[in-house]
């Protein structure tokens, strides 16, 4: 099985719809929320590691369901999920 092609398409997918795809919107809000801008970055990263927790914590509930749903290993969803928990972190620290 090809595990990768798996692995990409639903970090994608995920990226969008578990972490609310908010790290798309740090690079316009510097010159919207210029005077704010810490607070815009806390909030957003509040934001978005509650829904990815709250989805996380929905999968180890079903877990059964969900490595028949994604396709891979319960291994592959947590590190999916551990990955996606810090990607809004890495795009603030590169953006700032």
């Amino acid at each position: 099985m090809d595990y990768f092609s798996n692995i990409t398409s639903w970090e994608s997918v995920l990226t969008v719809l578990v972490t609310l795809d908010l790290i798309s919107s740090i690079a316009r809000a510097k010159y919207d929320f210029d005077e704010k801008m810490e607070e815009y970055l806390s909030s957003i990263l509040a934001l978005s590691n509650v829904v990815t927790l709250f989805t996380y914590f929905a999968v180890e509930l079903k877990p059964a369901f969900f490595v028949k749903l994604f396709g891979m290993d319960i291994f592959y969803i947590r590190v999916l999920f551990v990955y996606l928990l810090f990607l809004c972190q890495r795009s603030i620290f590169f953006t700032n």
